[in-house]
């Protein structure tokens, strides 16, 4: 019935004109009219709403508003891709092309006049009344648009009975492949159907099948809606509630858009098909986003408005929910750019010609009434690039060069010209069936219905940063089959996680069903288990501890083998530093062995400074053992050689106060303050730490392990310490030991030049704080740099002892060796009778 009323109106309109050949309701106007040998007619909505239907009671002139800069950027690209055609050398040679272009305000009614225009003969106004229109010559050879299936369905009724082709840039009605009703309608873009069978399939890959659908009442919504729910149950998926928008957007229609958000709100699915083009979308996301509508839901958008940047530019768009849908493929159009910043430029320079109703028509044809489409100056151009410039646009470019082309064949050009003649549009269509061209890299051809190849992008809203979506390709739907890079796409949720859309479904693989019912669903197995619907079992299994899986799995995966290598930074720089270190304890010891018998030796503790050095040596030797791959042998021998090598340097420290206050020798009286007793005290220093080793490498030694608690697709060997108890202990024990030492330096500072007193407490000062820090820090780390951090500490304390300790004494005997002797004498000597106090010189 619908469509009886559009031919009705149609009719009407038409008849109407006939019998007033001399009224019309045009005036001329340069922007949207250029004279060539051969005329394309164009229908684009500048506008978006016509203000006075309501009140219209007769044939008069239609005011359209709501400037809608999508239909503009369309009618910018037809005019791009005549000026480009028209400067080519090899399609068109010698042939101008020009254009005759109108608003039809996105109103069927408003395609009518202009397309009577078309019709008309030559440069008439009128159309001929004959029994056939085998000959007839009409103004405009093929006619690209208008914008939606509504628009077009009455008009193409009418360029088919003259056999005029029709090249529709963005009308998607399933109905227009009936070749019988319309048999001159080319489009290029894919029908309806092959848009409704391509969201089933979206839908069926994503395991959703509890879905609601929401369509706008015209044309395009009407079929979308009508074939979702006829294929929907093929593909087992069931419709929770579906309802039409209502027929035009205007402030009073968003009450009921609140009403239609709260029904689907109460209804328990997460995902909304919404077959609607940019201003309906529009709307109804205003309308959730002020209703906080999105809070787990995505909607599924069909071509007309998911590449929109009119709709995904929308303040607080992403309370409105996730966005997964199609949009036409992109195409490329070079020199766009910079010939739309020209052509902006030439217009806002020019005076404007608009029409008015009622004004004086006696000049003839009135193009469209649009001060807004002057308006736009190269400041705020770049709004027309946008969105969906690479996509509809496209089309619209697309459009024009599948008209050249037919022309080319038809006038049988060559590389010296064309020959021009009258053209009949019945032999022009013909032509149409055999394009077969590319296009910038994209392939132009028709099928048996007038359609271009069916491909569509698959595109997904995704928030980075905030603020405005970025919309991203996540897949393809090409003739039949599609393809989506699942993990890629962004759902706005809280995790990240798909909503699932589902009612008493037959589980997938790794997933797992919950709950009874209708409305029974689903569940992904987390990651590291899995579930496979051949083994019938309701329960995600776990992976062996040696494999890993995605969430959702089906199945297990060996974890990739990790280890630390001598390629890695970190390794590299405390490499370095490590043998920095031995190096420079061997150039400390080659000055002390040639420097033994001074005083200055002596001062830092003798034979005992020899062992020093060499145990600080030792746990150099053992820091590569940590940087390393690991190894049986690496393990057992690095906490050993590292702890063992402090504990004899802190030792040789502790014992060295205890030596009588006159003592000029290694060793002299048999006391607690001889030799003797030093040496029973470092023996008794040690052995606690002996006793830890021993039993530690007997009772549960270290190891080479495979640690599977850092990353869920990793193994990392690593050198398990076996006991912790055992680790802690030699670390705890040597702090006690480096406490004890500092205090009883510092206890018999007498017995001390002062700067050798002070380095001494620096050194077991920072020894300590280091290996304070170190706990924790390594208590709470894993991964593999946890060796990093004891390598590290060990550096700290060697270099603080090399630098504090024997570096200072160094310098004195390589660059002052003749000081003097008294200089270096303890304090309690100086005090003695006949003695004499000379100033410290270190």
């Amino acid at each position: 019935m619908a469509m009886n009323w559009h031919v009705y109106q149609t009719v009407l309109a038409l008849l109407w004109h006939m019998g007033n050949p001399q009224e019309t309701l045009f005036d001329n106007n340069e922007q949207f009219r250029l004279p060539g040998d051969y005329v394309i007619g164009g229908l684009f909505s500048l506008h978006s709403r016509a203000v006075n239907l309501d009140s219209r009671t007769k044939p008069e002139f239609i005011t359209c508003d709501s400037f809608y800069p999508s239909g503009y950027r369309y009618f910018l690209t037809m005019i791009f891709a005549i000026d480009e055609i028209n400067q080519a050398t090899d399609l068109l040679p010698g042939v101008q092309l020009g254009y005759e272009v109108y608003d039809s305000c996105m109103e069927m009614l408003g395609t009518v006049p202009p397309s009577l225009r078309f019709v008309s003969k030559g440069d008439s106004n009128g159309v001929a009344v004959q029994c056939d229109y085998m000959n007839y010559q009409p103004r405009v050879i093929a006619v690209v648009g208008p914008t939606t299936s509504e628009e077009t369905i009455p008009i193409a009724r009418l360029l088919g009975h003259f056999h005029i082709p029709q090249i529709g840039y963005s009308a998607s009605s399933e109905a227009l492949t009936n070749r019988q009703r319309f048999p001159t309608f080319f489009r290029m873009i894919p029908s309806d159907n092959v848009q409704t069978e391509a969201i089933l399939q979206l839908l069926h890959q994503l395991g959703w099948n509890w879905v609601s659908l929401l369509c706008t009442d015209d044309e395009y919504g009407r079929g979308g809606c009508t074939k979702f729910i006829n294929l929907a149950e093929q593909h087992s998926i069931c419709i929770s509630h579906w309802q039409l928008l209502p027929q035009r957007v205007e402030a009073k229609s968003n009450a009921q858009l609140g009403q239609i958000l709260s029904t689907l709100k109460s209804v328990q699915s997460n995902s909304t098909v919404l077959f609607a083009n940019d201003l309906y979308a529009t709307a109804l996301l205003q309308e959730a986003v002020s209703q906080g509508y999105g809070s787990g839901k995505v909607w599924i958008g069909s071509e007309g408005w998911t590449a929109s940047r009119r709709v995904a530019d929308i303040p607080n768009v992403g309370k409105a929910g996730g966005v997964l849908g199609l949009a036409l493929q992109k195409g490329r159009m070079p020199g766009f750019e910079p010939f739309l910043e020209k052509w902006l430029k030439r217009m806002s320079s020019r005076p404007r010609q608009e029409c008015q109703a009622g004004g004086d028509l006696s000049q003839g044809v009135c193009f469209p009434n649009c001060a807004e489409c002057y308006s736009f100056t190269l400041q705020n151009y770049s709004y027309l690039l946008g969105g969906t410039q690479r996509r509809t646009s496209f089309a619209t470019y697309a459009s024009v060069y599948v008209i050249a082309h037919a022309l080319h064949s038809l006038l049988q050009c060559n590389q010296s010209g064309c020959l021009k003649s009258k053209v009949c549009t019945q032999k022009l269509v013909e032509e149409l069936w055999k394009v077969n061209f590319t296009l910038e890299t994209s392939p132009i051809s028709f099928n048996s219905k007038g359609d271009p190849p069916s491909i569509y992008e698959i595109v997904n809203w995704q928030w980075h940063q905030g603020g405005t979506p970025s919309i991203v390709t996540v897949g393809k739907y090409i003739n039949g089959k599609l393809s989506l890079d699942l993990p890629n796409v962004y759902w706005n949720t809280p995790d990240n996680r798909p909503p699932g859309s589902n009612c008493s479904s037959q589980c997938e693989d790794g997933q797992v069903k919950r709950g009874s019912g209708c409305c029974s669903k689903c569940d992904d197995c987390p990651a590291g288990t899995f579930s496979n619907i051949s083994d019938d079992s309701n329960i995600c299994s776990p992976c062996p501890l040696e494999q890993w899986s995605y969430p959702r799995s089906s199945n297990c995966r060996d974890r990739i083998v990790e280890m630390r290598s001598w390629t890695n930074f970190s390794t590299i720089f405390l490499l370095f530093f490590s043998i920095l270190a031995m190096v420079v304890l061997l150039s400390v010891a080659l000055v002390f062995v040639c420097q033994h018998q001074s005083h200055m030796v002596h001062e830092a503790g003798g034979a005992s400074c020899f062992l020093m050095l060499l145990s600080i040596f030792s746990s150099c030797t053992s820091l590569p053992f940590f940087l390393g791959p690991p190894s049986p042998s690496t393990c057992l021998a690095r906490q050993p050689l590292f702890s063992a090598g402090f504990t004899v340097c802190i030792a040789a420290m502790l014992a060295w106060p205890l030596r009588p206050p006159h003592s000029s020798t290694l060793c002299c009286q048999v006391s607690l303050q001889s030799c003797t007793g030093r040496i029973l005290v470092f023996t008794i220093s040690l052995l606690p730490q002996v006793v830890n080793f021993f039993l530690w490498l007997w009772l549960n030694p270290p190891a080479v392990i495979p640690n599977y608690d850092i990353l869920d697709n990793l193994v990392l060997l690593e050198c398990f310490e076996g006991s912790n108890i055992f680790f802690g202990f030699s670390i705890c024990y040597n702090c006690i030991l480096a406490a004890l030492a500092l205090a009883l330096t510092v206890g018999r500072l007498d017995l001390w030049s002062y700067n050798t007193g002070r380095q001494a407490t620096f050194s077991l000062s920072v020894f300590i704080i280091s290996w304070i820090f170190f706990l924790p820090t390594y208590a709470t780390s894993k991964g593999l740099n946890v060796p990093c951090i004891q390598v590290f500490s060990g550096l700290v304390c060697i270099y603080s002892i090399q630098g504090s300790y024997f570096l200072p004494k160094c310098r004195l005997l390589l660059f002052k060796p003749n000081i003097g002797t008294n200089g270096f004498l303890p304090r309690a000597s100086l005090d003695q009778p006949g003695s004499i106090r000379t100033v410290d010189s270190q």
